[in-house]
């Protein structure tokens, strides 16, 4: 195996201060190279980063999670990706909006929710609801976090459970992910923001919004680890089976255009990308500095934990994750 651009640009990424340390494994086919390095926190202490830490997946919750229980739903014929949301959400106004839509990021839902992170649960859910639509519906894509806020209220009006408990039932348990969970412990977390109203934010959700709706949120709020998101990575390249969660030949369509406009970059809920020879990849990345990329074809995955928001957001790295992602898929 021999992904030296790909490293190199990891290893400077760390030695420039992007990030205080990063866990990352390269898989191709059966090898697996792991590597762990750097710190897990800075400030207020200096401690080094180990294996098996739990990290704030942040917005990988929407496509390790929320992703796979909307397949669920709609193989079960108990969804489908036409349905309006309205069907689900009758708050909401706009009988144009289908699940299409939000699992792709086509809503193009706009609007201004005064003092969004301070409101309580229920008027959150509310404003949110309240929201429009605007003038690029279903012409371009728009990535949204209230799109899967949408998506995981719709399965629970379905499964009748927390979009949370129903990502735990049907995704974490079935594909044996010990140490992914939406209930950390803060002694085995990667701690991510130093905020003024919260403080050291560890073994908590960072996603403001999220961090209001609790349970109720499938944007963010899923923790992990390298190896859990190891042995997801390889569930949907087809080397671990496991057809309880998803069935194998439904996975395929994650490496498909399904926009409603043939945008041939998005599928469902993933970026879509496709590398010098035209062969697909999937890539979803989160706020908190974590990437995770997938190739079914080729059966390569570059799994990328990192708390680049500690002790504060770095600008810099969302630079240099573009040039990581472009480099992964294309080197040789």
């Amino acid at each position: 195996m021999h992904f030296k651009k790909t490293e190199k640009i990891i290893n400077d990424m760390l030695s420039d201060g992007l990030m205080p340390g990063v866990s990352y494994a390269i898989i191709d086919h059966d090898q697996i190279n792991k590597r762990i390095m750097g710190l897990a926190e800075i400030t207020p202490n200096k401690v080094k980063l180990t294996d098996q830490l739990q990290y704030d997946l942040a917005s990988l919750t929407k496509v390790v999670g929320t992703v796979p229980v909307i397949m669920k739903l709609i193989e079960e014929q108990k969804l489908n990706l036409f349905d309006p949301i309205q069907k689900y959400l009758p708050e909401w106004q706009d009988s144009q909006v289908k699940i299409i839509n939000l699992i792709t990021h086509t809503s193009d839902i706009v609007g201004y929710i005064e003092n969004r992170n301070k409101l309580a649960p229920n008027d959150l859910r509310k404003a949110l609801l309240n929201l429009k639509v605007g003038k690029n519906f279903a012409k371009q894509i728009k990535y949204q976090d209230v799109n899967f806020i949408f998506l995981g209220w719709i399965a629970e009006k379905i499964l009748g459970i927390s979009i949370q408990k129903a990502i735990t039932d049907i995704v974490i348990n079935p594909l044996g992910l010990k140490h992914t969970t939406f209930t950390p412990s803060k002694i085995n977390s990667v701690p991510t923001e130093i905020t003024n109203d919260r403080g050291l934010i560890r073994g908590e959700v960072h996603d403001p919004k999220t961090y209001i709706l609790g349970e109720h949120s499938g944007a963010a709020g899923l923790f992990s680890t390298l190896d859990d998101l190891i042995i997801f990575s390889q569930w949907i390249m087809g080397q671990v089976f496991n057809d309880q969660v998803v069935s194998s030949k439904f996975l395929n369509e994650l490496f498909v255009d399904q926009t409603p406009m043939k945008s041939k970059n998005r599928s469902l809920g993933w970026d879509l990308r496709y590398n010098f020879k035209n062969v697909p990849y999937i890539v979803h990345t989160g706020f908190t500095g974590t990437i995770l990329i997938i190739s079914r074809e080729l059966k390569r995955s570059l799994i990328f934990l990192s708390n680049r928001v500690h002790p504060e957001p770095n600008q810099e790295f969302l630079i240099r994750r573009q040039i990581l992602i472009d480099t992964f898929i294309n080197e040789k």
